[in-house]
């Protein structure tokens, strides 16, 4: 059960959540990229930095010197990072209900952690459908 503090009282504009979708390029942490408890460990340490809690984790590493992706379910949604060590690439992409956490933190703190050379940045927010707007269902 989520506590008080980690749901956001009142949204504002129809605002339920944040999505920041960070991709990394000239990554050189290959120990990070291809190691799954190492990878975990990041994750855990930018959830503790921006005070967003961590029910569990499930990973699944594609081999030795090979690629990683890693979830983390949070108390306010998910953390998702996709490794591809042999391409010095990889792919974060953050949802939470809470938005009082800065994207270039979350971009800064992974291009850190992976030895990143380049980033591309995509944050927007999640907004509540108009009770007017169409509908998919017949």
């Amino acid at each position: 059960m989520a506590e008080a503090s980690e749901t956001v009282a009142a949204y504002g504009d129809g605002v339920i959540g944040r999505m920041v979708c960070v991709d990394y390029g000239g990554c050189d942490a290959i120990d990070v990229l291809c190691d799954e408890e190492t990878l975990k460990g990041v994750m855990d340490r930018l959830c503790q930095e921006i005070g967003i809690r961590v029910i569990s984790n499930a990973s699944n590493s594609f081999g030795p010197g090979a690629g990683v992706t890693s979830v983390n379910v949070l108390a306010t949604s998910s953390l998702s990072v996709h490794t591809w060590p042999e391409l010095g690439t990889a792919c974060v992409d953050l949802f939470s209900c809470r938005t009082d956490f800065e994207d270039e933190f979350v971009d800064r703190f992974f291009a850190d952690a992976f030895g990143a050379t380049t980033s591309a940045r995509t944050g927007f927010d999640r907004v509540q459908p108009a009770r007017t707007s169409g509908s998919f269902r017949a």
